[in-house]
């Protein structure tokens, strides 16, 4: 064989597997995309902080405040909740459940001053699952569930600054409330 036909046969085999291996990994990329439910999820509205959206349950006033300390792309603002001896504080955002299976994917950055911070999520009244906010640097947590739902559910997601002794503080942001969805 001439040096050009066994060039031209190395060129070809290599466009092949450069073709098959591309294919394969197209293949195992994620095919779903999700769709964000929470429409104030990073707790600021035209860049102030703002809790639009969210229901606060406190028994006494003050225990939710923001600050400029926020996660990476996290926007200007987070909200604290405060812990302490017999103070209770939480945010709960609610939303309709999308009729039949869908997986959800709830995700928050949070970190915790103190004692431990909540995330609860909900199917009605229920709790399904909870995070507990142990890290003192902003760390992503994630819940992922799969629901069967029908008409007139609704999915909750509850933001906690705990039970505590002493004070805690509890830092939120960039909290999303997914449904997957097939990709088109």
């Amino acid at each position: 064989m001439n040096i050009n036909i066994k060039l031209y046969i190395i060129i070809i085999i290599t466009l092949v597997a450069l073709t098959v291996c591309n294919r394969m990994v197209e293949n195992t990329l994620d095919p779903v995309e999700y769709e964000n439910l929470i429409s104030n999820y990073s707790f600021e509205k035209n860049d102030v902080a703002s809790i639009d959206g969210w229901q606060v349950e406190t028994n006494v006033d003050s225990t939710i405040k923001f600050s400029d300390d926020v996660p990476h792309s996290g926007g200007r603002w987070s909200v604290v909740i405060m812990a302490a001896d017999r103070v209770m504080a939480r945010l709960r955002t609610t939303v309709a459940a999308s009729t039949g299976t869908h997986v959800y994917r709830l995700t928050v950055w949070a970190k915790s001053k103190g004692k431990t911070g909540i995330v609860n999520f909900f199917l009605n009244k229920t709790i399904r699952k909870s995070i507990t906010i142990l890290d003192t640097t902003w760390t992503l947590y994630q819940i992922t569930d799969t629901l069967s739902t029908i008409d007139r559910d609704s999915l909750s997601v509850e933001l906690d600054g705990g039970v505590t002794y002493g004070i805690n503080e509890t830092f939120f942001d960039l909290c999303r409330l997914e449904k997957q969805s097939k990709k088109r």
